[in-house]
């Protein structure tokens, strides 16, 4: 996962411990969603939630790239 956010973000190799960082929630927040599915499958939408905590994730990591106000 930290590998994809350093490619996808074209961040250089001395920011490691920061994608490790970004990566490491990434897996937590999916971690935690798949408890909240089984204990109500009916009120959890985990490619939502997903999707929200990684495109914050990328916009955190390279505003230049996927901030608000950057190209589509």
């Amino acid at each position: 996962v930290a590998d994809a956010l350093r490619e996808a973000c074209e961040l250089p190799s001395d920011r490691a411990e920061t994608t490790g960082n970004a990566a490491n929630a990434i897996i937590a927040v999916m971690d935690g969603l798949q408890v909240q599915w089984l204990l109500s499958p009916d009120s959890v939408d985990m490619a939502a939630s997903t999707d929200l905590v990684v495109t914050s994730l990328l916009a955190t990591l390279a505003p230049e790239r996927f901030g608000p106000s950057s190209p589509s």
